[in-house]
């Protein structure tokens, strides 16, 4: 009782200073002693005094005065609480044992669930009983991490049926109770390692090991993988984790290394520390096994970074060993070399061999996709894989979604296959058979980037993942009435309406990239104005829906284009040879683009970025354009330029 009127007082002494009461010597006649504490009494009579002036009737003013006047705050009231004894001292030990009871009862009920390792419960489930009972209140290394590798399992199994873990999904794991504690224990642990340094000679004391927190190098792979699992981002964590793995390199094996780097490029992190001690661990190797060739190879490319002699090297141990692989990993390292546009005819005949004897054992959709894309990338036309894969395509036809059948016709269209009852089979989905004109597409794409305001700024209307659609189907619809075989009762075709809907849209995109990609086209009109005297029209529409990049069309109806093959339109990894050879996209458009502006009539002519380089004189620049031009056009050209170019040659 004594402790509670104590702090009341100090509450009174702090607010007569809040309210106007200031202290002061000369108040003893204004505050009447007549509380039983007549000693503290005048110690406020001599330390107070009253802004609200003295009482008109000269009457002295008590506390009581001053508490019903609400000029000071009411003292406590306990008669109210049930759980105070004003004869007692409150029994701090009954509260402790009453505590520890509870909590033993919540980790009674939480050994029912997890007391078992063996038994795995589904990602859905485990949420769940993490919301309601939450975790363990006092958690160990080896407990974090136990219940970390239950989210990853759940996980595991999860994407193993849907094949993506949905944007919702993650959003209720990361607002998890259970999971955040998790989070929270791994952090507080890194925390303390970075914080206290240990000398060398006193790291291999067992008083100080069993004091830190001790991480077992499995331990971290599994924190990066539930982390790029589960697409949690959190600045601090990730970078002590990061550190961490910086300064046990040593202790870490080239596999952990790979598994590591590959999770940190999922969580688009930098880790080049990490990048730079595997590269060279594997070059001072003389042997490395396939399957760790295979991971490495992974690793490197998903952080984009790619040297032609690691490559090589890979690429000489993933060969000794290529008959120990399976089919499903002879697919994956053909799509990770082709992804680092590595060049090399021997390596792939090899690869594409092996695969080639194992098909019979190849029954999954997504890597019958990743085969076909990796031949399209490379432009590769091996007849036997395109016939399978066009097979197994159209037999589990209903395995494969809208966009990725929209990727599926483009990608046989860039190697020249049109098998018919499967492209009859894409152009005849739901989905193409209304195609939307450009006013609810403009709405489609305003309501897909209504959250991105920064997107907005620079495009009146971004792009969605409904143009990618259409702009696929309408490069393979436009190449298979060109190319294919089948006649013209047997070909598929469009509404006008539809067609005309895709035409538009394609032509929307196409007048986006042509001044956001590259600013070379602009430059090279102004010479061709400037020095030439040659006014072209940059991004000039077809009438068959192609953007020719310039175009030029004289009073006699002549009409010349020149496409131009900036530097993205070539491989930008590849560095097997320089200049890079062209993309199979660029390829493939220049193709099928060239073919059907000639038939209209047209006269078309290339310019390559690597005969026109940024960094090349002013007058080598000037050459190469005026080389580019036909004949009728050199003509229009100044006297003085076309002598100083035929000169130069």
């Amino acid at each position: 009782m004594h402790i509670y009127f104590s702090l009341y007082l100090v509450l009174i002494i702090t607010s007569l200073d809040v309210i106007g009461v200031k202290f002061s010597d000369n108040i003893a006649t204004f505050i009447s002693p007549s509380y039983h504490n007549t000693q503290l009494c005048n110690l406020f009579a001599k330390r107070v005094k009253i802004r609200h002036g003295i009482p008109s009737d000269g009457k002295k003013f008590t506390l009581e005065d001053l508490i019903q006047q609400n000029i000071l705050p009411q003292p406590p009231v306990f008669d109210n609480d049930p759980g105070y004894n004003r004869f007692h001292k409150i029994d701090y030990k009954s509260l402790a044992r009453k505590h520890l009871k509870l909590e033993q009862q919540r980790i009674a009920r939480l050994d029912q669930y997890f007391n078992d390792s063996s038994k795995q419960y589904t990602l859905t489930e485990l949420l769940n009983i993490l919301n309601e009972h939450g975790i363990y209140p006092y958690m160990s290394i080896s407990t974090t991490i136990e219940m970390l590798n239950r989210f990853k399992y759940a996980i595991h199994n999860y994407i193993s049926v849907n094949n993506y873990l949905c944007d919702e999904l993650v959003d209720l794991i990361h607002k998890n109770r259970g999971f955040l504690r998790i989070i929270g224990s791994i952090r507080r642990c890194m925390k303390i390692l970075k914080r206290v340094i240990v000398r060398e000679a006193l790291l291999d004391d067992p008083k100080i090991k069993k004091s830190l927190p001790q991480f077992k190098n499995s331990d971290i792979v599994d924190i990066f993988e539930v982390l790029s699992l589960t697409r949690y981002k959190n600045d601090i964590l990730i970078t002590l984790l990061i550190n961490y793995v910086e300064d046990h390199l040593k202790n870490f094996t080239i596999n952990q290394l790979c598994n590591i780097v590959y999770h940190i490029s999922k969580l688009k992190y930098s880790a080049i520390g990490i990048v730079k001690n595997l590269t060279s661990r594997v070059t001072e190797l003389t042997h490395l096994s396939p399957h760790d060739s295979l991971l490495v190879s992974e690793a490197l490319v998903s952080f984009d970074y790619v040297q032609k002699d690691v490559f090589d090297k890979l690429a000489d141990d993933i060969l000794n060993g290529i008959e120990d692989f399976e089919v499903k990993e002879l697919i994956r390292l053909f799509k990770t070399f082709t992804s680092a546009e590595y060049i090399n005819d021997d390596f792939y005949t090899r690869v594409t061999e092996a695969i080639s004897n194992n098909l019979d054992k190849l029954d999954t959709a997504s890597y019958v996709m990743d085969l076909l894309s990796s031949l399209s990338h490379m432009n590769m036309k091996i007849s036997h894989l395109l016939d399978f894969i066009s097979v197994y395509i159209n037999t589990n036809f209903s395995s494969f979604s809208p966009t990725q059948l929209a990727s599926i016709s483009k990608y046989l269209a860039m190697l020249h296959c049109y098998p018919k009852e499967l492209f009859k089979k894409i152009f005849s989905l739901p989905i193409f058979s209304v195609i939307p004109d450009m006013e609810v597409m403009n709405h489609i794409r305003m309501g897909y980037h209504k959250n991105n305001s920064y997107t907005a700024y620079l495009h009146k209307y971004p792009f969605c993942e409904l143009d990618k659609l259409y702009n696929k189907i309408f490069i393979a619809y436009k190449s298979y009435h060109l190319e294919s075989s089948a006649t013209d009762k047997d070909q598929f075709k469009f509404t006008e309406k539809n067609e005309r809907n895709l035409r538009d849209i394609f032509l929307y995109q196409s007048r986006e990239k042509i001044f956001t990609s590259s600013s070379i086209h602009l430059e090279i009109a102004d010479i061709y104005r400037n020095q030439f005297n040659i006014n072209f029209h940059v991004g000039f529409p077809s009438d068959e829906g192609f953007l020719i990049d310039l175009a030029y069309v004289t009073d006699d109806g002549d009409k010349f284009a020149i496409k131009v093959n900036g530097p993205f339109h070539f491989m930008q990894r590849c560095l097997s040879q320089i200049p890079p050879p062209l993309t199979a996209s660029s390829m493939f458009k220049e193709r099928y683009v060239n073919v059907l502006l000639k038939k209209m009539g047209w006269i078309v002519s290339n310019i390559n970025y690597w005969d026109y380089a940024t960094w090349f004189p002013f007058e080598k620049k000037k050459c190469t354009l005026f080389n580019a031009l036909p004949d009728k056009l050199k003509e229009l050209c100044n006297k003085n330029v076309v002598e100083t170019c035929n000169t130069a040659k």
